[in-house]
């Protein structure tokens, strides 16, 4: 997960997040689909690339990350915990630390004015609550943080369903905004 992090070009994560993107690209060339209405949503990594997309691509109408990795990465450098993968360290080299400002999700986050939908496990030792907070504090949008005080990396119980109905309900939202059935 980190090669390539001395380069913002070469690193791991630039392939994924731009196929994220041509994903999108792709459901807004059918026919079938409705490509005023996209939601996107992710736990963990699927968190971040999440958060990532939404911030990179205004179509993403809704996104819902269940702790979301990859945010906070300079935390570390300044006495938090940041989230997996951990980029970086006190002795880490100056290109690596560039790399971490284009793919960290809490900073993209400032960039999503979709509505947003966060989880957070407040004993969660992989993506630390104070990381998945960095990235909500930064939405720019609607949003709402669902807390689980005794939750480690994992999901809270019903979020799921609760998330995939609050997704529907924003894209249904945006639907009928625009006159549509």
């Amino acid at each position: 997960q980190l090669f390539g992090c001395d380069d913002p070009y070469q690193f791991y994560y630039r392939r994924v997040i731009l196929g994220c993107i041509r994903a999108i690209d792709y459901l807004a060339s059918r026919p079938d689909v409705d490509s005023t209405r996209l939601a996107i949503a992710g736990s963990s990594q699927g968190g971040a690339l999440s958060l990532l997309t939404a911030g990179l691509d205004m179509r993403i109408k809704a996104l819902a990350a269940n702790v979301p990795a990859m945010c906070d990465h300079t935390g570390s450098l300044y006495g938090r915990p940041s989230g997996w993968p951990r980029m970086l360290r006190a002795d880490s080299r100056d290109c690596v630390r560039r790399t971490s400002a284009y793919y960290d999700a809490a900073l993209n986050a400032g960039f999503i004015t979709a509505p947003a939908r966060v989880a957070v496990g407040f004993i969660d030792g992989t993506c630390s609550p104070t990381s998945v907070y960095a990235a909500y504090n930064n939405l720019k949008g609607p949003k709402i943080i669902d807390n689980y005080p005794d939750m480690g990396h994992s999901f809270g119980e019903g979020w799921q369903k609760k998330a995939v109905a609050w997704l529907l309900d924003r894209l249904n939202e945006s639907k009928a905004a625009r006159g549509g059935n």
